[in-house]
């Protein structure tokens, strides 16, 4: 059967488009004949050199894939003008791209409840040894960069401490009732990669997307704020718990912050906590399932499955914010002007224009 180069190529350049950062440029972790024959198109500038992203050339960038664009036309329907679905469209592929590891290590949970055929190996071993591997994979393949493995080592080392204290004897917030080697006290050493996929996930949106924020406040109370959060998150086991306190600072902090995405061409913008809150929606989604597949479970589902109260969106929304600062000390937080961005984050609040 006869390869379709020129399908191959359409693909290529949709996928260029889809992790676009800069403007322009995008990772070129792709066959390199492929690249070759866009660069002859003059859908890309010559990619051969050091740098490990590629640039898009204005008919690569007015055009970035005939087939998907098409499709889209044909798909558009009741009057929806086609520039709201393409953004509609790439808004999800875009989404999807940040949740790979996540959305990988949920599907080897949901899988590894449902059909394990290893019974020398345990099932959480198992865990570990993929999110390692697949992490491994995605630096190769330049699918993650050095930047966002490095903040996949800090909340290892941030989620470890917390998951070491809360599944102590003493404590018992929640408990691993599957047998493990890899692992230090009562925490399976997979744990950390949970926690891991949610720092991956905001470390890849803010650059897939090109965040950009007005109104964001003085860093030095952003960070004062996250470090009596992760104090609560062990301190409440022994004085009253200030999460309630805490909430209400990050909403008068933060009350006039937008945070401001580009999907396609132009930027949009949102109120930076109803974003937490998107998300942290979505995580307490994601824990249903994991506690439903016997990954973690609470005292309250010990005898049986049962969903996880909504009043623990509150922790996953404090979770939220502490991930987010951890992210901000590798992503500069940029401010947004109309034209050229502003580099933000030493106290100065931008206004929006």
């Amino acid at each position: 059967m006869e390869i379709d180069k020129d399908k191959i190529d359409e693909t290529i350049l949709a996928l260029l488009y889809l992790t676009l950062h800069d403007g322009c440029r995008s990772w070129k972790s792709f066959d390199w004949s492929a690249l070759g024959r866009l660069c002859e198109k003059g859908f890309i500038f010559d990619p051969v050199g050091k740098a490990k992203s590629v640039v898009l050339t204005d008919e690569g960038l007015s055009d970035p894939s005939a087939c998907f664009i098409s499709s889209l036309k044909r798909n558009s329907k009741h009057g929806m003008p086609f520039g709201a679905v393409r953004e509609l469209f790439l808004f999800g592929l875009k989404q999807a791209y940040a949740c790979l590891f996540g959305g990988f290590l949920l599907a080897v949970m949901i899988l590894t409840k449902y059909w394990y055929p290893l019974e020398s190996l345990h099932r959480y071993d198992f865990i570990f040894l993929v999110a390692v591997g697949f992490q491994l994979f995605l630096l190769v393949f330049r699918f993650e960069t050095p930047r966002e493995a490095l903040v996949i080592v800090v909340f290892h080392l941030v989620a470890t401490v917390m998951e070491l204290f809360k599944t102590a004897d003493a404590i018992g917030s929640w408990v691993y009732p599957e047998p493990f080697v890899f692992g230090i006290g009562n925490v399976p050493l997979f744990t950390g990669f949970m926690y891991s996929a949610v720092g991956s996930y905001i470390a890849r949106i803010w650059r897939i997307f090109e965040f950009r924020y007005t109104g964001y406040p003085a860093y030095h109370w952003a960070v004062l704020l996250v470090a009596l959060i992760y104090i609560n998150f062990f301190a409440h086991h022994f004085v009253p718990d200030l999460r309630w306190l805490l909430l209400g600072w990050t909403g008068l902090l933060f009350w006039r912050t937008q945070i401001h995405f580009r999907v396609d061409l132009a930027y949009r913008q949102m109120p930076l906590l109803v974003g937490w809150l998107l998300v942290a929606g979505f995580i307490w989604l994601a824990e249903n399932i994991a506690t439903f597949v016997n990954i973690w479970i609470y005292p309250s589902q010990a005898a049986a499955w049962n969903m996880v109260p909504l009043a623990k969106l509150s922790s996953w929304y404090l979770l939220m914010l502490l991930s987010f600062v951890l992210v901000s000390l590798v992503h500069r937080v940029e401010g947004y002007t109309v034209g050229k961005p502003k580099e933000t984050g030493s106290g100065d609040m931008p206004s929006a224009t």
